[in-house]
């Protein structure tokens, strides 16, 4: 027993892990708070904590639902950018992430892989239109859209976050 606590505290300090070719490895702890600031990447079982940790420590300024889903869209500003405003037909980098208004179910997670997006289209995103009027790149803002506006299938609650012109 003695061999086996000696080996064990020598090999305690060495950089290997007990995985498995394939498998990741254990996060450090910098690491995991790292991660958890980051939206959630599928669906969860509810609540407004991956809201609050996408907008971080802007957190404060959202406004969480509750009652009956707006008929027009909400606007609110966490962050104010310091790049330019958008306007019509600007193809620009943005990180977004979208939940459900009724259950807070995480949806469209595009908050670590930014996506491209032109502004002033008019198509399947109604709500943004009139909810990133006026955004400047590097600003962050939360839009309640109603399912109007949205994909007709229940309000979404969006924090979208325009990174830079393309």
């Amino acid at each position: 027993m003695l061999l086996a606590g000696l080996w064990l505290v020598g090999c305690s300090g060495s950089e290997s892990t007990n995985t498995s070719p394939g498998e990741p490895k254990p996060k450090a702890p910098a690491e995991e708070r790292a991660a958890s600031a980051e939206p959630p990447e599928v669906a969860d079982s509810g609540g407004w904590e991956g809201l609050k940790r996408v907008a971080g420590r802007y957190s404060n300024r959202l406004l969480i639902p509750h009652g009956a889903p707006p008929k027009h869209v909400v606007v609110r500003d966490l962050k104010r950018g310091d790049g330019p405003p958008l306007r019509d037909d600007d193809d620009f980098l943005v990180r977004y992430v979208s939940f459900t208004y009724e259950k807070a179910w995480a949806i469209e997670p595009y908050w670590r892989s930014p996506t491209t997006y032109t502004f002033g289209l008019g198509t399947y995103k109604k709500g943004w239109e009139v909810g990133l009027k006026g955004i400047r790149i590097g600003g962050m803002r939360e839009l309640i859209v109603p399912s109007s506006m949205a994909y007709g299938d229940g309000a979404r609650v969006y924090v979208v976050q325009p990174l830079k012109l393309r």
